[in-house]
């Protein structure tokens, strides 16, 4: 265990050295931060106008809990996909093409270890963009509008949200290995991505079928008690889910000449 902790901090730090990921990350937090400031602004106007009428108004309350929650949303269905595939790519497909694997497999590490540091390294990185982006929310909703009943929920949705991520990492490192090339590797993750999102919009019933259903995992903690057979049904789901992939995933890398 220790040996492959270390070896994911590894992974970890060579995915900080790629200023693309934290570009990613820097752009979706200036926008989080314009559109609550905006969102501010907007409430602190109309609020005016409203009070010069003496009409009472809960904009504020209703924009502290609403921008976080969608903000949660577009980062799971858009940003947190796409960084996701990118990171893959480079931790397997990348790595096989320009032989750095190879380096990494010389060291007393198994493949299955390094397999899963990889995984681990992305499933970090991830993790840590959505709770810096929670924190973001949390100090801006404090800052403008105060701290509200719905901000447990919030962070609990963040927080939670760590979990229906993993099927997509495992689905993308299936991809990466198969098709050991990083350009392609992002184009038929996207491309599967895409697949999945449109069947899910087009035929509920089709798309149930697919992992990316799970992303809305977070809503179990939006209403005001969980539900805590569904939740952990739709955990076993997604865990299954992550745990079959993965297996794929490792089956293929393990038989892989590097």
């Amino acid at each position: 265990m220790r040996t492959t902790m270390v070896s994911a901090l590894i992974e970890f730090k060579k995915l900080l050295r790629r200023r693309k990921y934290i570009a990613l990350t820097l752009t979706q937090l200036a926008v989080c931060a314009l559109v609550m400031i905006g969102a501010n602004a907007a409430d602190t106007a109309l609020s005016t106008d409203v009070l010069d009428i003496g009409v009472p108004i809960t904009l504020g309350v209703m924009t502290a809990e609403f921008i976080p929650n969608s903000g949660l949303q577009a980062i799971l269905f858009i940003v947190l996909p796409l960084l996701i595939f990118m990171m893959t790519s480079d931790a397997f497909a990348h790595e096989m093409e320009d032989g750095t694997i190879r380096c990494q497999l010389l060291r007393p590490v198994s493949r299955a270890k390094a397999f899963v540091s990889k995984l681990i390294a992305v499933w970090a990185y991830s993790v840590g963009n959505l709770i810096i982006t929670w924190l973001l929310f949390a100090a801006l909703q404090t800052a403008f509008f105060g701290f509200t009943a719905g901000a447990a929920r919030t962070a609990a949705s963040y927080i939670w949200s760590a979990v229906p991520i993993i099927p997509f990492i495992t689905m993308s490192a299936f991809i990466a290995v198969a098709v050991g090339n990083s350009t392609l590797s992002m184009f038929v993750s996207l491309i599967a991505y895409i697949v999945m999102f449109a069947a899910t919009l087009l035929s509920p019933t089709v798309g149930a079928v697919f992992f990316i259903n799970h992303m809305g995992f977070y809503k179990h903690f939006l209403g005001l008690a969980v539900n805590w057979v569904a939740m952990g049904t739709e955990l076993l789901l997604i865990l299954s889910t992550a745990s079959l992939l993965g297996l794929a995933a490792f089956a293929l890398f393990d038989r892989k000449q590097i």
